[in-house]
């Protein structure tokens, strides 16, 4: 069960709550007071914490239009870059939300964006990774990793 302002936890049998609903909850016939009995009815010895309102790891900060036009101009092929986002820009005009159309179509394209050390090129450019690049990246990394555990695990009892 999930609501802005509450969330329940079945397996660990916990109530999350905001502190605005903490606050209606307290007035007796409120909806909040009534959701808390009927869960407290519904799930005996069921605890209430406080909700967490910390952001999340992963989320990004705002990302202006001009940041994505000064990374793409980074890249090699700026100018054909920088075309193909105008050309995106003037697209995502008829889009219900312009910015988060860009901007899934930046992070998709340009998916090393955020990266703490990006890579250069020999002659100074960023080398560009996209989100297909990123992952695939990491699916070959686990593959090699687990076939590593693996081959670790048979050494091992080879050598027993």
């Amino acid at each position: 069960m999930k609501n802005n302002a509450y969330t329940f936890d079945h397996e660990n049998n916990t109530l999350f709550i905001t502190d605005a609903f903490k606050k209606a909850a307290a007035k007796v016939g409120t909806p909040e007071y009534k959701i808390i009995l009927q869960l407290r009815k519904d799930n005996p010895g069921m605890e209430i914490k406080k909700m967490d309102n910390t952001p999340k790891k992963n989320a990004q900060p705002k990302l202006s239009y001009k940041q994505m036009k000064q990374f793409i101009s980074l890249c090699r092929d700026k100018d054909e870059r920088l075309a193909t986002f105008n050309r995106v820009y003037a697209l995502s005009q008829v889009q219900p939300s312009p910015y988060h159309y860009v901007k899934s179509w930046f992070l998709n394209n340009y998916a090393n964006y955020d990266d703490n050390n990006p890579i250069f090129d020999a002659d100074g450019f960023v080398i560009v990774k996209t989100k297909a690049q990123i992952d695939a990246e990491k699916a070959t990394k686990q593959y090699v990793d687990a076939a590593t555990v693996g081959v670790e695990e048979q050494t091992k009892e080879d050598a027993a």
